[in-house]
């Protein structure tokens, strides 16, 4: 009974823990163990070992429930307790664990023990994911109205679903022969301030050549591209920028259509995350689908690089000059400013004047 007991919980990639209430010791099966990366029985099994292993941005809420239980074990229902929550592996690696807990109680009534098992439901939350990311696509470029709200919005959904951080659009520049960052997006809780993050000034400031690099590699390859570990990728650059954040992981995404690629979309995460052929088939398909809605739309693919004199415009607007007075001074109507300003804001994904210099400033475009 203990062997197929065993086997059945690695089967079902199931653990079961005990903890005694009255002397704290804590018992793990050997599946447990497992889940999270180590040898079974290699270490002594507790509170202790399960909270190194969650990340930071968990442990807090881990810990308050298993605090909870220990002072107040009548508060928890006779159904039990579920909870998901996230391990880090040694290797790095991220598995997303529920788990059901439960108090069991002593002859004369009183809490005793708080049993239960965790499962790795890691693939089946991947999945959920990867079906949210198709309905994303979807809904994203179905809302498609300008280029740069439609890619913002594209970025938006599918770092959401796919839970990223950071995301970027890549696109070719033939005078350079080397893509080009054309749009950046950052998720509302991952974002300090409104200011670009050094990583997005990096970002944007970089370009690859095919085969260069996480995009040039997905571009050359026409296939995506997982990073688990960009730390000890050495094409893809902005090593420091990227501790800062917290980013480990990050995949290229080629948008494909029959000619060859028209873009790539790259994200970025806090978690190590490795490819799967699952998740490879599921970037593959949405390249495909992105690629061929593109393809209507090649003309807006080319670079917006600020024009000299948008730039011109840029320098006196931040040296605080109004509309009028950059039209006199350059010798132009005023519609004619009105227009360049239209395309600066347009170019920089910005909606007014203050973010157009701001941006442009920290970028280092105009002194």
């Amino acid at each position: 009974m203990e062997r197929l007991l065993a086997d059945v919980e690695h089967l079902a990639s199931i653990g079961g823990w005990s903890w005694d209430l009255t002397t704290g010791e804590a018992t793990w099966s050997d599946e447990l163990y497992r889940i999270q990366g180590l040898e079974p029985q290699s270490i002594p099994a507790g509170p202790e070992l399960l909270l190194g292993a969650v990340p930071e941005a968990d442990r807090g809420y881990v810990a308050a429930l298993l605090e909870s239980v220990v002072a107040r074990p009548d508060s928890v229902p006779p159904e039990g307790i579920e909870i998901d929550y996230r391990v880090v592996r040694p290797d790095g690696v991220v598995r997303e664990l529920r788990a059901i807990g439960r108090i069991e109680r002593d002859r004369a009534g009183r809490p005793a023990r708080w049993i239960g098992a965790a499962q790795d439901v890691t693939e089946q939350r991947l999945t959920e994911r990867e079906l949210k990311a198709h309905y994303a696509v979807s809904v994203a470029l179905r809302d498609w109205d300008t280029f740069d709200d439609g890619v913002m919005g594209l970025l938006t959904r599918l770092g959401d679903a796919l839970d990223y951080r950071h995301g970027a659009l890549w696109t070719w520049d033939g005078d350079r022969g080397h893509l080009v960052c054309r749009a950046f997006w950052t998720s509302p809780a991952a974002a300090s301030s409104a200011d670009p993050t050094p990583f997005e000034l990096a970002t944007r400031a970089m370009t690859f050549a095919p085969g260069e690099g996480a995009p040039g590699r997905a571009w050359a390859h026409g296939r995506p591209v997982v990073v688990a570990d960009m730390a000890a990728d050495p094409s893809f650059g902005r090593p420091h920028a990227a501790r800062e954040l917290g980013l480990t992981s990050g995949v290229a995404v080629p948008a494909l259509t029959d000619d060859g690629p028209l873009a790539v979309l790259t994200f970025y995460s806090g978690d190590r995350r490795a490819g799967t052929p699952s998740l490879e088939r599921t970037f593959g398909a949405i390249g495909r689908d992105v690629g061929a809605f593109l393809a209507r739309r090649r003309a807006q693919l080319t670079d917006r690089t600020l024009s000299p004199r948008e730039l011109e415009v840029l320098r006196l607007a931040a040296d605080g000059r109004s509309g009028p007075e950059i039209a006199r001074q350059l010798v132009v109507s005023l519609s004619t400013i009105k227009t360049h300003f239209e395309h600066i804001y347009e170019k920089l994904g910005v909606g007014d004047r203050a973010g157009a210099v701001g941006y442009a400033l920290r970028a280092g475009l105009i002194d």
